[in-house]
Protein backbone atom coordinates (compact mmCIF):
# COMPACT_ATOMS: atom_id res chain seq x y z
CA UNK A 1 0.00 0.00 0.00
CA UNK A 2 1.10 3.52 -0.75
CA UNK A 3 0.59 6.07 2.05
CA UNK A 4 3.13 8.73 1.09
CA UNK A 5 0.52 10.99 -0.55
CA UNK A 6 -1.93 10.86 2.35
CA UNK A 7 -2.41 13.33 5.18
CA UNK A 8 -3.46 12.88 8.79
CA UNK A 9 -7.12 13.23 9.68
CA UNK A 10 -7.85 16.89 10.60
CA UNK A 11 -9.81 15.78 13.70
CA UNK A 12 -7.04 13.52 15.07
CA UNK A 13 -6.17 15.85 17.97
CA UNK A 14 -9.80 16.68 18.82
CA UNK A 15 -11.46 13.23 18.76
CA UNK A 16 -11.58 12.74 22.55
CA UNK A 17 -13.01 16.22 23.21
CA UNK A 18 -15.68 16.01 20.50
CA UNK A 19 -16.73 12.50 21.56
CA UNK A 20 -16.92 13.52 25.24
CA UNK A 21 -18.88 16.70 24.45
CA UNK A 22 -21.36 14.83 22.26
CA UNK A 23 -21.93 12.07 24.82
CA UNK A 24 -22.17 14.50 27.78
CA UNK A 25 -24.02 17.46 26.24
CA UNK A 26 -25.67 16.34 22.99
CA UNK A 27 -26.71 12.78 23.83
CA UNK A 28 -30.27 13.47 22.66
CA UNK A 29 -28.93 14.56 19.27
CA UNK A 30 -26.79 11.41 19.00
CA UNK A 31 -29.82 9.25 19.80
CA UNK A 32 -31.99 11.15 17.29
CA UNK A 33 -29.34 10.88 14.56
CA UNK A 34 -29.06 7.14 15.24
CA UNK A 35 -32.84 6.67 15.07
CA UNK A 36 -33.12 8.46 11.72
CA UNK A 37 -29.85 7.77 9.88
CA UNK A 38 -29.29 4.13 10.89
CA UNK A 39 -31.53 1.49 9.30
CA UNK A 40 -32.07 -0.67 12.37
CA UNK A 41 -34.51 -3.47 12.98
CA UNK A 42 -33.95 -3.48 16.75
CA UNK A 43 -35.03 -1.24 19.61
CA UNK A 44 -32.18 0.83 21.05
CA UNK A 45 -31.86 1.49 24.78
CA UNK A 46 -28.63 3.52 24.80
CA UNK A 47 -26.42 5.20 22.21
CA UNK A 48 -22.93 6.63 22.61
CA UNK A 49 -20.41 8.07 20.18
CA UNK A 50 -17.10 6.23 20.25
CA UNK A 51 -15.15 7.77 17.34
CA UNK A 52 -15.25 10.63 14.86
CA UNK A 53 -13.13 11.43 11.82
CA UNK A 54 -13.40 13.58 8.72
CA UNK A 55 -15.75 11.12 6.99
CA UNK A 56 -18.21 10.33 9.80
CA UNK A 57 -18.59 8.81 13.24
CA UNK A 58 -19.07 5.49 15.01
CA UNK A 59 -21.74 4.75 17.59
CA UNK A 60 -22.16 1.96 20.11
CA UNK A 61 -25.78 0.89 20.59
CA UNK A 62 -27.22 -1.17 23.42
CA UNK A 63 -30.27 -3.01 22.10
CA UNK A 64 -33.48 -4.07 23.79
CA UNK A 65 -34.42 -6.66 24.90
CA UNK A 66 -31.32 -8.63 23.82
CA UNK A 67 -28.85 -6.29 25.55
CA UNK A 68 -26.47 -6.68 22.61
CA UNK A 69 -23.88 -4.05 21.77
CA UNK A 70 -23.84 -3.08 18.09
CA UNK A 71 -21.56 -0.68 16.29
CA UNK A 72 -22.89 1.63 13.59
CA UNK A 73 -20.92 3.89 11.24
CA UNK A 74 -22.75 7.03 10.10
CA UNK A 75 -21.11 9.10 7.36
CA UNK A 76 -21.16 12.88 7.22
CA UNK A 77 -23.06 14.41 4.28
CA UNK A 78 -19.64 15.58 3.05
CA UNK A 79 -16.06 15.34 4.25
CA UNK A 80 -15.31 17.77 7.12
CA UNK A 81 -12.12 19.80 7.34
CA UNK A 82 -11.81 20.73 11.03
CA UNK A 83 -13.53 20.59 14.43
CA UNK A 84 -15.85 23.49 13.67
CA UNK A 85 -16.91 21.86 10.42
CA UNK A 86 -17.53 18.53 12.19
CA UNK A 87 -19.67 20.16 14.89
CA UNK A 88 -21.58 22.07 12.22
CA UNK A 89 -22.28 18.84 10.31
CA UNK A 90 -23.44 17.12 13.51
CA UNK A 91 -25.77 20.05 14.26
CA UNK A 92 -27.14 19.92 10.71
CA UNK A 93 -27.71 16.15 10.93
CA UNK A 94 -29.44 16.55 14.31
CA UNK A 95 -31.73 19.23 12.88
CA UNK A 96 -32.63 17.07 9.87
CA UNK A 97 -33.28 14.11 12.20
CA UNK A 98 -35.51 16.27 14.42
CA UNK A 99 -37.51 17.40 11.37
CA UNK A 100 -37.92 13.80 10.21
CA UNK A 101 -39.06 12.65 13.67
CA UNK A 102 -41.58 15.49 13.96
CA UNK A 103 -42.81 15.21 10.34
CA UNK A 104 -41.94 18.87 10.09
CA UNK A 105 -42.33 20.71 6.81
CA UNK A 106 -41.13 24.31 6.69
CA UNK A 107 -43.90 26.86 6.13
CA UNK A 108 -44.28 28.59 2.82
CA UNK A 109 -42.95 32.12 2.87
CA UNK A 110 -42.56 34.95 0.43
CA UNK A 111 -39.04 35.93 -0.54
CA UNK A 112 -37.96 39.56 -0.59
CA UNK A 113 -38.00 40.85 -4.16
CA UNK A 114 -35.99 44.06 -3.91
CA UNK A 115 -33.54 45.82 -1.65
CA UNK A 116 -33.32 49.58 -1.19
CA UNK A 117 -30.13 51.27 -2.23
Amino acid sequence: MEYSGTSADPLRDRVAKIVKDMNDKQWEDIRRICNVYADLDVEVEEVSMIWIDRLGFDLHLLTLPQKEILEVRIPFPREVTDERDARSSLTYMAQVAWEVEKNYAPPEFERVKCVQK
